[in-house]
This record gives structure tokens, C-alpha cells and sequence, in this order.
């Protein structure tokens, strides 16, 4: 069965830092307070979140890199290509948000190790 592709923005392109894996916890696990989607939704809060296409992930780092500056964009300057390989343990919610974003359940270290490729954005 293929898997299904998702997008994740991260700090570095260096799998084994510590700031890459810690992207693919969520912010329960983070000990982050819910924020307002989650108090609504409070699986959210299990969840991390991600998009469908590269393009739809490179949309949205652009925007807020155009906003705030590509330096200072703290989702990082990378795209993670994440492989959810069915019967792994993952579980994503595609919503079919208009924007590509969805949401992602998953052990962390096991979404980290479902990375296959990682790409640099720049405006």
C-alpha cells in the first residue's frame, strides 16, 4: 500500500538535532497550553500539523517569510517530506482545508524517521 504524503515545516535539515525531532511532537507533548482550536478540539492537541502538497507548505512559508522576514520565520526554512506508511501507528485528518493543511497523530520519533527527503525555502 503506498503511503500517504504529508509536508512539515522544520528548523534544520539535520535528521538527528535534537530541534528536528522535537517538530514532530505535538504541543501537548511540548507541555504547550492548547491554543484556541485546540480548547475547541482537544484532540488537536495531540496532533501536529502539516500540509498535503510541497507547494501548499511552501505557499504558507512564504507568506509569513513576506510578513515577518525570511530570517525570523520560526516554523524554520525547511520542508520535511513525511512518508505515513499505512499500518505504522500514524493517523492524519485531511480536512480538505483549502489551504492543504491538515493534522497528524503519531509517535514523534516514529514521524521524525518517516522523513525521506528534506528541502530548503527561500523567497
Amino acid at each position: 500500500m503506498d503511503p500517504f504524503v504529508v509536508y512539515e515545516f522544520v528548523p534544520t535539515d539535520d535528521q538527528a538535532a535534537a530541534a528536528f525531532l522535537e517538530q514532530f511532537k505535538s504541543d501537548k507533548e511540548r507541555g504547550l497550553p492548547p491554543d484556541a482550536r485546540e480548547e475547541r478540539y482537544p484532540e488537536l492537541h495531540d496532533a501536529v500539523s502539516a500540509f498535503r502538497t510541497f507547494e501548499a507548505a511552501e505557499r504558507r512559508w512564504r507568506q509569513i517569510a513576506e510578513r515577518v522576514g525570511e530570517d525570523r520565520v520560526r516554523l524554520g526554512p525547511y520542508v520535511a517530506t513525511v512518508h505515513l506508511v499505512p499500518g505504522q501507528g500514524f493517523a492524519y485528518d485531511d480536512c480538505d482545508d483549502p489551504t492543504g493543511h491538515l493534522y497528524v497523530w503519531g509517535d514523534s520519533s516514529r514521524l521524525a524517521s518517516a522523513v525521506v527527503e528534506v528541502a530548503r525555502l527561500q523567497l
